[in-house]
């Protein structure tokens, strides 16, 4: 008989699953943003404003910095995982998407 940690894993996180979260995360936020209806919501999506078009770059710009940022954060999370957390707690090594999902999970507590 195998236990659960003994028993290979044939249900992985698939990018898939990792775009869906990063889509469903940035559809919230921006609803939460329109129903705030505050300034920075009027400025970027119905051009008002003195910088009217070119804040949606800004805006743009940062959410793609926002996303490395992410990026490098599951890397970093994996590396601390397989290389720490493995040998203290005995659990099984993850890739980089189930890094992606648990870093992507994690910010869903911040919505």
């Amino acid at each position: 008989m195998k236990f659960p940690a003994q028993m290979s894993v044939e249900n992985n996180i698939t990018t898939t699953f990792n775009l869906t979260l990063v889509l469903y995360i940035i559809v919230v936020s921006i609803f939460s943003g329109f129903s705030e209806s505050s300034d920075i919501v009027k400025m970027v999506f119905q051009g008002e404003g003195p910088q009217g078009g070119t804040l949606a770059f800004y805006v743009i710009g940062f959410l793609s910095i926002l996303l490395l940022l992410i990026y490098w954060g599951a890397t970093l999370f994996k590396k601390f995982w397989n290389l720490f957390l493995m040998d203290v707690f005995k659990v099984r090594a993850i890739n980089n998407t189930e890094a992606l999902a648990l870093i992507l999970m994690t910010a869903l507590f911040w919505l």
